[in-house]
């Protein structure tokens, strides 16, 4: 919930706006708190009844600032929920693009004013809309050439395509469980781009790598899996346990330090 509050932040401030009657900037950063999150479950979470939203974010507005607040979160909530927040409500692409583009889109403006100076609004739009889209789940095998762990993973009911070309990864279909995955075949959850490195890196068999940055692990237990010894550090230890118990997982051979 947090993650998509910050997310869809000026798509929600936007909506914000047009109800808080002192505006955005002179509202209390502990009632902004309240309501952003409020509001993110009322849009963008369907499995959240728009009443408990409300219900809850009015509880936590009285214990942030007293009975006042409250009053005031459970009236822009409810006109938020009364009104909605469709695309319509928020300034329109063909009159005011950067406006559009850094509301309904939720980009920074600066950078939409750059992205649009520099390329063009439709450009821009179709940069904001590739970075609002929820990426596609890659997996890469470890020790599994990519053919096989197609074969693996259709065994048990997932589908799944070659990656991006280089990045050694493979594409599982919407709604594929992850965990599933993982039982199927040794395999890491690694985006292309991160595959893309292993790749770039070379050829590591017999050789001795150090990642020097390296929890939570995709990259430095990829290059393990392609025959490297890993020197492994960060500076979380709860990071680099996670990664430890991913490399026991994998059965991958390793030195972890702090």
């Amino acid at each position: 919930m947090a993650f998509g509050t910050l997310r869809f932040r000026g798509r929600i401030d936007h909506l914000l706006e047009l109800h808080l009657r002192q505006g955005i900037d002179r509202t209390p950063l502990a009632i902004l708190n309240v309501l952003r999150p409020a509001v993110y479950q009322m849009t963008q979470m369907d499995g959240v009844p728009a009443y408990a939203a409300v219900s809850q974010a009015v509880e936590q507005a009285r214990l942030a600032g007293g009975r006042g607040a409250g009053g005031v979160v459970n009236g822009v909530l409810r006109a938020v929920g009364r009104e909605g927040a469709d695309e319509g409500r928020f300034p329109q692409f063909l009159d005011h693009p950067i406006d559009h583009l850094s509301t309904w889109g939720s980009h920074p403006r600066w950078l939409v004013e750059r992205w649009v100076a520099a390329r063009g609004a439709n450009w821009a739009r179709t940069v904001v809309e590739a970075g609002n889209r929820i990426p596609t789940l890659h997996l890469r095998p470890i020790g599994v050439p990519l053919d096989e762990a197609v074969e693996r993973l259709g065994r048990v009911g997932i589908q799944a395509t070659p990656g991006s070309e280089g990045s050694g990864t493979l594409r599982l279909e919407a709604g594929s469980s992850p965990e599933a995955a993982l039982e199927a075949l040794p395999a890491i959850i690694q985006d292309p781009a991160a595959g893309w490195i292993v790749s770039w890196v070379g050829e590591v068999s017999g050789q001795r790598v150090a990642d020097l940055c390296a929890a939570p692990g995709g990259k430095g237990m990829a290059l393990a899996g392609l025959g490297a010894t890993l020197f492994a550090a960060d500076p979380s230890r709860r990071r680099l346990r996670r990664m430890s118990g991913a490399l026991d997982r994998l059965a991958l051979p390793g030195r972890l330090h702090v």
